[in-house]
């Protein structure tokens, strides 16, 4: 990752994952797209510990896709 991405740890977190901001999602997609509707794992480096998480690319109907870590 170029840059660190920084989140408050809340509930939402646990129950719905993390939603990226536009402007951070060449970093966590390393050129390699996924297409809608699908994911992959990714390890997520937090407190030096990692977490393995799924990189989802969440395709919505009536606005625009997203990616979102869970």
């Amino acid at each position: 990752m170029k840059r660190p991405y920084y989140k408050k740890i809340d509930r939402s977190v646990m129950e719905w994952g993390v939603t990226l901001k536009q402007k951070y999602e060449k970093d966590f997609l390393c050129g390699k797209k996924i297409k809608p509707g699908k994911g992959r794992d990714v390890d997520i480096l937090w407190d030096g510990k990692r977490y393995p998480v799924k990189l989802r690319h969440i395709n919505r109907t009536n606005f625009k896709n997203v990616y979102s870590l869970r």
